[in-house]
């Protein structure tokens, strides 16, 4: 009977630390979230249910725009199955939406990359990444807010 009881406690114990793995200290906030940190210094936004992350690091001066595919931890590169990610914005300036296409790095194939001239001066950021393939999955119209 006593170890059964404490076979039954030790596995209620256990229980809260499966599931996400591979985290420190600070990766979750004093009320329980989960949270991630930029490796770049960028912005993460969460894709699917905890199945990616991408990070944006953007330079408002000479308006280029850098987007890291990552794992659900945001620590490893994923690779996605195309080689260009249009993202679709609205301008304020313009009054309507606005299309910027990155680039995939040849070497970085997780990095992708513009620079376009609606992007420079802007300090907010709305919009949706069309398209983007991960592990044959195809995600559609990701929205994301950058401030």
């Amino acid at each position: 009977m006593t170890r059964a009881l404490l076979t039954v406690t030790l596995t209620l114990l256990t229980l809260p630390l499966l599931g996400c793995e591979d985290h420190g200290p600070d990766d979750h906030d004093g009320g329980g979230a989960h949270v991630h940190v930029a490796p770049h210094g960028g912005s993460l936004v969460e894709v699917g249910d905890h199945e990616a992350n991408l990070e944006f690091v953007r330079d408002q001066e000479d308006g280029s725009l850098t987007v890291w595919v990552l794992g659900p931890h945001a620590q490893k590169p994923l690779v996605p199955s195309q080689d260009r990610m249009v993202l679709e914005m609205f301008h304020p300036a313009r009054g309507g939406a606005i299309q910027v296409t990155l680039q995939q790095d040849p070497v970085e194939q997780h990095r992708f990359r513009a620079e376009s001239t609606d992007l420079e001066g802007l300090d907010h950021l709305e919009g949706v990444v069309l398209s983007l393939e991960l592990a044959g999955k195809k995600h559609v119209r990701q929205p994301f807010v950058l401030d």
